[in-house]
C-alpha cells in the first residue's frame, strides 16, 4: 500500500468545475496506488475494484458543503451512492452545471470593466443562444443606482406593433454609460456650486483632514489645510500687538488692530459660528483624534458648539470606540439603549433605582446601569453609564466629573475672579481695559511667584525627606480605597475537559450572619461584588476569615470548585533569599503595602460569572479578583513587576515593596533612597495606585519584609517565626515533630549545626521507630527553641567580594557556612542517611564540599576562585593531586570542586573550622543505649506473653527501663 502519497482533498478555488477535474484525478491516482481502481478493465464501474473503500476515501475527502451536496441535492439511490462512478458523475453534473455569471456591478466599478469581466466569464458557461438575455438580466439586477435600474426595467414595456419590444444587453449597455457620463458632470457641476465648507475626518489610517480653503484662518488669518490651532503657525507664537499667545498680529482681536467695535469684529464672529459637519462612526481600529468639536446653526441654542470625545472601551481580546458628547453640566454618564445594543449587544444591563432629573423638571426613568473600563493615556477608567431609551439619533453623554477624570476638561475653579462692572464712556473703554489688565496680570503673578515660592520652601531637599511630607503631599496615593485597575481586564482560562460543580451550602453561625450581611454591602458599595439572578456553571461557597482588627474579610472558596479546572498562567514568585542580593550596601529601608491588593485587577464578563458564591441572601460574583483563586497570585505579581519596571532601589513581592537606599555613608544612602521613594510615589500619582497608610515602615534602618528584618547590618529571623516556634507545644505523635522539623528547616540559614541538634527528633521521623518521647527529645526540643531565638544575623551577598566556604562532617551530618570579609552570608546543615553515613570520613568531607556548592551555585557562579576550609588534613593533599592520581571513590565529587576552581585548605589558629565541631558527640552513645532498650523491651514482651503475665505488669517494667535508660542518656549529656 502506498503510505507517501498525500491523501487527496477537494479544494476549492471558486472554479467548481476545474476543482472537481483534480479532485477526481487525485482520488483515482490514491485509489490505483492502494490497488482499489484498475484502469485495464474495460467499463468505469469494473474498474473500481474496492468500491467499498473507494467510497469511504470519497466521503472523508469532502468538504463539509461538499458533503451536504453529495446527501441531499446529487439525487442518487441508496445502491447508486454505493458506486464511486455514479457519485462521481453526479457530482461533475452538479459543479460543472454551477458555472455562471457571478459579478455584479460594483460602485467604484464603470460599465465598460463590467462588460469585460463579464464576458471573460461568460466564456465559461454553455448558455448559448440564453447567454444574451442572462447576461442582461443579471446586469440589471447587480446595478447599485435604482433609478438606472427603473429607467432600464420601463425601456421593457414599450410596445412596436402590437408586440412587446425586447431590450437587448447592447441597448442596456449604451444607456448605462450614457447614465454614468451624466451623473459624473452633474456632481462636478454641483460641487462647484456649493459655498459651505465641509471638514470630513478619517479615523481609520490617520490620514490628514481636508478643509475648504476658502475662508482665513482664525489665529493666523493664513491658508492652510489643517483646520485645528496646533497646527496653525500661529500656534504657540506671541503676538506682536497685544503679547498674548496663539496668534499673529495681523488676526489679533485685541485694541490696537483690530478695532473693538462690532463690525470690524463681525468677519472673526462668522468665522468662529463657521458650520462644519462631521462624520464620524464608532470603529474598532485605532482612532486619531480622541477629542472634536463641531459647531452648527448659532441661531438654534441647543444646537450650538457641541464637543465630543471617543472612549475606548476596552473588551478582553479587543478594543471598540465610541463617541460620546461632553456635557460638563450633566452628573452622569448616559448611552441610547439602541447605541447600547448595536455596538454590545451581549452586555449584561444591571438594574438601577436611579432616575434623572433634566432643568425642565423632567424625570428619565432609565432601563439600567452598565460598567465600561475605558482606557485614556495608558490608565484603565471604570465609568457606569445610565442606559436610557431616547429618539434615535442622540448620542452619548459623557459627565463633566469623568470628563475631567479622563483629561478631557481641564477645570480651574481658583483662577475665576469676580468682575466689577464699572460705567465709563466709549472713548476711555480701551484705555481703562489695557490698565485692568496689566493689574490683573501683576497680581496674578505675584500670587503665583508666592503660591511658588511657599510651595517650595516646603519640599524638603534629598536625604530630609519625612514621613509627614509624603502623606500630606501625596495625599491622593494614601487614600482609602481602590485606584486605577492594575492592568487590562483579567481573564480566567478554564479546562474545558472538567465539568462545573455547585459546591453545597454552608450555613453561617447565627451570630455573625449581620456582620457578614454588613460586610457583603460594602463590597457592593465598592463595586467589588455585585448581586447575581441569572444561571451560573460555578458556584463556590464564601469563606469567613476576621482581620487582626476585629473585622471580617469577605473570600470565596474555590479549592473544591473553580480551581480544579484553572488553567495558572505559570509566573515565578521571586522568594527572599532571590531578592536580598539586591540590597548590598543598603542602609535606609521603606516598605509600603498596596491597599486592596487583588482588588486593583478588574476580571472580564466571563471570568466574573466564574467566581459567583453564596451569600446568606443570595449569590454574589467578583468584579475584582478575589482572593483565593489559583492564578491569582501569580497573576497579580506579574501585574505589580511591570508596574514598577524601571524603578531603581524598588523590589517587591506580591503586594509588599520595598524602597532601599544604598551608599558607602548613611547620608548619601538616605539621598538614594528619597530619590528612589518620589519616583514610586510620582508613579503611583500618576497611575492612580493607591498605598496603605496604615501599613508604612518609613526611612528606617530595620524593618519587617516578607517574614524577615531587614537591617542596615544583614537580615535577621522574623520576630513572629521565632516567637511561633517558641510557642509551638510538644509534639504528641511523629506528625508533630515533622511539622516542628519543617518550621525550624525555614530558619535553617541562620542556624549553624542545626542538624546536629534536631538528630534525635529526627530519628522520632522514621517509619520502623516507635514514637517514644524521652528527656534526650526533649532536651533537643527545647534546645533548638533557644537556639533559634539566638540565631546570627547575616550579611547581604556582594557580588564583587571574594567567598569563603567553610565546611565540616561528622558521622551523622555534614554543615557549611558562606562567609564574606569574615561574616557569615548563609549556613547550611544536613543529616546523613543510611546509606552516606556508611561512607569513609574522607568521603563525608568531599561530600560536605559537594553538597554546600551545589546549594549555594546562584552565589559561587563566575568566581575565579574559591576558598574552602576544612579540618581535614587529608583533603588538602589530595586536591593538590592531578585529578587522574586520585584513587578514593569520590573521584566525581573531587572533579565538581575542581570545576569550579576551588582551593581547599586547611586553617590554623582562630580560623579552625568550627561549623561542625560535633563530630564527638554523644549521637552514637545514645543509639547504643536505644537499640539496647529496644532489645530488652521486646524480651520482655516475649517473656511476659510465655508467662501469661498481665498488660498492667507488662507495661510497669516497661516504664522500669525507660527511667533507668533516661537516667543513662541524661548522665551521658552532662558528660
Amino acid at each position: 500500500m502506498a503510505t507517501n502519497l498525500p491523501f487527496p482533498t477537494f479544494k476549492s478555488t471558486g472554479d467548481d468545475k476545474h476543482d472537481m477535474e483534480i479532485f477526481e484525478e487525485d482520488l483515482k491516482d490514491y485509489c490505483m496506488l492502494n490497488n482499489w481502481y484498475d484502469l485495464s478493465k474495460s467499463t468505469e464501474e469494473e474498474r473500481w475494484i474496492k468500491a467499498d473503500k473507494a467510497i469511504a476515501c470519497l466521503r472523508a475527502c469532502l468538504t463539509p458543503s461538499a458533503r451536504t451536496v453529495y446527501k441531499y441535492s446529487l439525487g442518487l439511490s441508496e445502491a447508486e451512492q454505493k458506486k464511486p462512478h455514479s457519485v462521481l458523475q453526479a457530482l461533475r453534473e452538479y459543479y460543472g452545471a454551477s458555472i455562471g455569471i457571478s459579478g455584479n456591478g460594483k460602485n467604484a466599478e464603470s460599465i465598460s470593466s463590467w462588460e469585460s469581466r463579464i464576458r471573460n466569464q461568460s466564456a465559461q458557461c454553455e448558455y448559448e443562444s440564453f447567454e444574451d438575455e442572462l447576461m442582461r438580466d443579471q446586469f440589471i439586477s447587480g446595478l447599485a443606482s435604482e433609478q438606472l435600474r427603473v429607467k432600464l426595467i420601463g425601456k421593457g414595456d414599450r410596445h412596436k406593433d402590437g408586440e412587446r419590444a425586447k431590450v437587448t444587453l447592447r441597448e442596456v449597455v449604451e444607456v448605462a454609460k450614457t447614465f454614468e457620463a451624466t451623473t459624473a458632470t452633474n456632481q462636478l457641476m454641483k460641487t462647484a456650486r456649493e459655498t459651505q465648507v465641509y471638514e470630513q475626518v478619517n479615523y481609520n489610517n490617520n490620514t490628514k483632514q481636508k478643509q475648504s480653503n476658502r475662508n482665513p484662518c482664525f489665529w493666523c488669518s493664513g491658508q492652510h489645510k489643517q483646520t485645528r490651532q496646533r497646527f496653525c503657525p500661529a500656534y504657540s507664537k506671541r503676538c506682536n500687538q497685544c503679547g498674548t499667545l496663539g496668534h499673529f498680529a495681523r488676526a489679533c482681536r485685541n485694541a490696537g488692530n483690530v478695532p473693538g467695535s462690532v463690525e470690524s469684529r463681525k468677519p472673526y464672529m462668522q468665522l468662529q459660528q463657521q458650520q462644519y459637519a462631521n462624520q464620524v462612526e464608532v470603529e474598532d481600529n485605532y482612532v486619531n483624534e480622541e477629542l472634536f468639536m463641531t459647531d452648527h446653526d448659532m441661531n438654534k441654542q441647543e444646537n450650538a458648539r457641541k464637543f465630543f470625545a471617543h472612549l475606548t472601551v476596552v473588551k478582553t481580546n479587543r478594543s471598540k470606540v465610541v463617541k460620546a458628547q461632553i456635557d460638563s453640566s450633566s452628573t452622569c454618564n448616559t448611552i441610547p439603549v439602541n447605541i447600547l445594543h448595536q455596538h454590545f449587544p451581549n452586555i449584561k444591563i444591571e438594574k438601577t433605582k436611579a432616575v434623572i432629573q433634566t432643568y425642565g423638571d423632567q424625570q428619565i426613568k432609565p432601563k439600567g446601569k452598565v460598567t465600561f473600563c475605558c482606557e485614556r493615556k495608558g490608565k484603565l477608567h471604570l465609568l457606569d453609564f445610565l442606559v436610557v431609551d431616547v429618539p434615535r439619533g442622540k448620542p452619548p453623554l459623557l459627565s463633566g466629573r469623568d470628563a475631567e477624570i479622563l483629561g478631557y476638561l481641564d477645570i480651574h475653579a481658583d483662577e475665576i475672579h469676580s468682575v466689577n462692572e464699572v460705567k465709563t464712556d466709549k472713548n476711555s473703554n480701551v484705555h481703562n481695559q489695557k490698565i485692568q489688565n496689566e493689574q490683573l496680570n501683576h497680581q496674578n503673578s505675584e500670587c503665583k511667584v508666592q503660591q511658588a515660592t511657599s510651595r517650595s520652601s516646603k519640599i524638603p531637599q534629598l536625604g530630609e525627606l519625612t514621613k509627614e511630607f509624603v502623606l500630606e503631599h501625596y495625599d491622593k496615593v494614601f487614600q482609602p480605597g481602590k485606584g486605577n485597575p492594575l492592568g487590562a481586564p483579567m481573564h480566567i482560562e478554564m479546562d474545558p475537559d472538567i465539568r462545573p460543580v455547585h459546591a453545597p451550602r454552608r450555613h453561617i453561625p447565627v451570630a455573625k450572619v449581620q456582620r457578614v450581611n454588613e460586610a457583603l454591602e460594602k463590597l457592593c458599595e465598592g463595586r467589588v461584588i455585585v448581586p447575581v439572578t441569572q444561571p451560573t456553571n460555578w458556584l463556590s461557597n464564601m469563606l469567613i476569615t476576621e482581620k487582626p482588627n476585629g473585622k471580617l474579610r469577605i473570600c470565596i472558596d474555590p479549592s473544591q470548585t473553580i480551581n480544579k479546572a484553572i488553567k495558572r498562567p505559570i509566573y515565578t514568585i521571586p522568594t527572599i533569599e532571590e531578592k536580598l542580593p539586591f540590597l548590598t550596601k543598603a542602609k535606609v529601608f521603606t516598605i509600603v503595602d498596596v491597599s486592596e491588593a487583588f482588588h486593583n485587577v478588574v476580571l472580564d464578563e466571563l471570568s466574573s460569572l466564574l467566581t459567583t458564591f453564596q451569600g446568606p441572601n443570595g449569590r454574589y460574583r467578583y468584579l475584582r479578583m478575589p482572593f483565593g483563586i489559583s492564578s491569582g497570585p501569580e497573576e497579580y505579581q506579574r501585574r505589580q513587576r511591570e508596574f514598577l519596571e524601571g524603578l531603581e532601589g524598588v523590589i517587591n513581592i506580591a503586594d509588599d515593596i520595598c524602597i532601599f537606599g544604598c551608599g558607602d555613608t548613611d547620608e548619601q544612602a538616605s539621598k538614594d533612597h528619597d530619590k528612589n521613594l518620589i519616583a514610586l510615589l510620582d508613579r503611583c500619582s500618576e497611575r492612580d495606585l493607591r498605598l496603605s497608610a496604615k501599613k508604612i515602615q518609613f526611612k528606617a534602618t530595620s524593618v519587617s519584609f516578607m517574614g524577615h528584618i531587614l537591617t542596615d547590618k544583614g537580615v535577621a529571623p522574623g520576630p513572629s517565626k521565632v516567637i511561633a516556634i517558641q510557642e509551638m507545644p510538644k509534639p504528641v505523635d511523629r506528625n508533630g515533630v515533622q511539622r516542628f522539623l519543617g518550621m525550624c528547616q525555614y530558619l535553617s540559614k541562620f542556624c549553624p549545626k542545626l542538624s546536629k541538634i534536631v538528630l534525635p527528633l529526627r530519628d522520632l521521623t522514621r517509619i520502623n521507630v516507635e514514637f517514644i518521647w524521652t528527656d534526650v527529645h526533649e532536651s533537643a526540643f527545647n534546645s533548638v527553641k533557644d537556639f533559634i531565638a539566638s540565631s546570627t544575623i547575616l550579611q547581604y551577598y556582594d557580588v564583587t567580594l571574594p567567598v569563603t566556604l567553610q565546611v565540616d562532617a561528622s558521622d551523622e551530618a555534614i554543615g557549611g557556612v558562606l562567609l564574606q570579609n569574615g561574616k557569615p552570608v548563609c549556613f547550611t546543615s544536613y543529616t546523613l542517611d543510611s546509606t552516606e553515613r556508611n561512607y569513609g570520613q574522607i568521603e563525608k568531607e568531599c561530600l560536605a564540599i559537594v553538597t554546600c556548592m551545589s546549594k549555594w551555585h546562584q552565589y559561587l557562579y563566575g568566581k575565579k576562585s574559591i576558598l574552602v576550609h576544612t579540618d581535614h588534613q587529608p583533603l588538602e593533599t589530595i586536591f593538590r593531586k592531578p585529578l587522574t592520581n586520585i584513587e578514593f571513590n569520590d573521584k566525581p565529587k573531587t572533579s565538581i570542586v575542581e570545576h569550579v576552581l576551588a582551593h581547599v585548605v586547611v586553617p590554623e589558629g582562630e580560623s579552625k573550622v568550627s561549623t561542625c565541631d560535633n563530630c564527638k558527640d554523644m549521637k552514637p552513645e545514645i543509639d547504643r543505649i536505644m537499640s539496647m532498650f529496644t532489645k530488652l523491651q521486646l524480651k520482655q514482651d516475649e517473656e511476659s506473653q510465655r508467662a501469661g503475665e498481665s498488660e498492667a505488669k507488662v507495661e510497669s517494667l516497661v516504664s522500669e527501663h525507660i527511667s533507668k535508660m533516661a537516667t543513662e542518656i541524661e548522665s551521658l549529656t552532662l558528660q
